[in-house]
């Protein structure tokens, strides 16, 4: 199952954006449009698509799905999981858009005229199973029922 990046699915009820891609931290040892492929980053229209989206749904969503984590969350998500801990090597343009999609999230919340209900995010970049935090989970062989 293949869900397009920057897109809106209703999954078992439940309103879930996804934005998928990361970089890849071995890609020095790989080959180009071999096993390597630049379009593991989103595009930016990709991204832009992404937050038009939201923006269209009022940022309600119910669950987010991504393979990366925001850039505030990379250095607990390393911790977790069994990537290499060079948090440097792991910083990237798409770390930084989804930290402000997370801070978009939080910003809404505490606003009195939107109060939005902050989504659970599920990433899984980094190789491990665990909370980040109260609503930001790593996940890599777990299998996680959403209720």
């Amino acid at each position: 199952l293949y869900l397009l990046r920057g897109h809106i699915y209703d999954l078992n009820g439940h309103s879930t954006w996804v934005m998928g891609g990361g970089t890849s931290i071995d890609r020095a040892r790989r080959t180009p449009d071999f096993d390597w492929f630049p379009e593991e980053i989103p595009s930016t229209d990709e991204l832009d698509y992404g937050e038009t989206r939201l923006d269209a749904a009022g940022w309600q969503v119910d669950l987010v799905l991504t393979h990366d984590a925001p850039m505030s969350l990379v250095a607990a998500a390393l911790n977790v999981g069994s990537a290499l801990p060079n948090v440097e090597t792991h910083y990237s343009s798409l770390n930084m858009y989804l930290e402000h999609i997370d801070t978009w999230f939080e910003n809404l919340h505490t606003d009195p005229h939107w109060r939005i209900k902050l989504p659970h995010w599920y990433l899984g970049h980094y190789h491990g199973d665990g909370a980040l935090d109260e609503r930001h989970t790593l996940v890599y062989h777990d299998i996680i029922e959403v209720a």
